[in-house]
């Protein structure tokens, strides 16, 4: 059996995906499902490049900047709006539809980490959303577990990782199986 990550970057060599970065933004957040590979690029927008189309490119139009993005459930991934000291927006992409549905659920994150007002990104992960937020000096992170099931209104962490001081900045988040 293939590694899906070697299955990846073989699909990338393969169609010289490479030779499109000048164009594709800043690759904030980062999601692949089916073949497919989605850039959150901190703009009004998400790049779908479509392996099995030989990196074929199409753009989501957004009416918010999205920093960050991750696979939910069939079709479906959501995406974090770039919104700093406030309350962090969500929204769904249906890729069916390609079209990013009005903020589906914010998240409050007063409860942990008052002072964690930078989002950086989010990942999905067995019935819990990951966010990840950092200080506005970049000094120290903070990864908050949100439990998510589909629901819609303001939704709240249950559990904070909280890096030590001086920890750094937490940019990127991944499962395995």
């Amino acid at each position: 059996e293939i590694d899906p990550r070697e299955e990846l970057v073989k699909q990338l060599l393969e169609y010289k995906i490479y030779k499109y970065t000048g164009k594709l933004g800043h690759a904030n957040g980062l999601a692949y499902h089916n073949k497919k590979l989605l850039i959150a690029p901190c703009a009004n927008y998400v790049t779908v490049l479509d392996m099995g189309a030989k990196g074929r490119r199409t753009r989501i139009e957004s009416p918010v900047r999205i920093s960050g993005i991750t696979y939910y459930e069939g079709e479906k991934y959501i995406v974090l709006a770039n919104h700093k000291n406030e309350r962090c927006r969500f929204y769904v992409i249906s890729m069916k539809d390609k079209v990013i549905q009005e903020s589906t659920f914010v998240v409050e994150n007063t409860k942990f980490a008052d002072d964690f007002t930078v989002s950086q990104d989010i990942s999905y992960h067995d019935g819990n959303l990951y966010l990840i937020m950092c200080t506005t000096d970049k000094k120290r992170s903070s990864i908050l577990q949100i439990p998510y099931k589909g629901e819609t209104g303001v939704v709240k962490p249950d559990l904070a990782y909280l890096s030590s001081k001086d920890g750094g900045e937490y940019e990127s988040l991944a499962f395995t199986k």
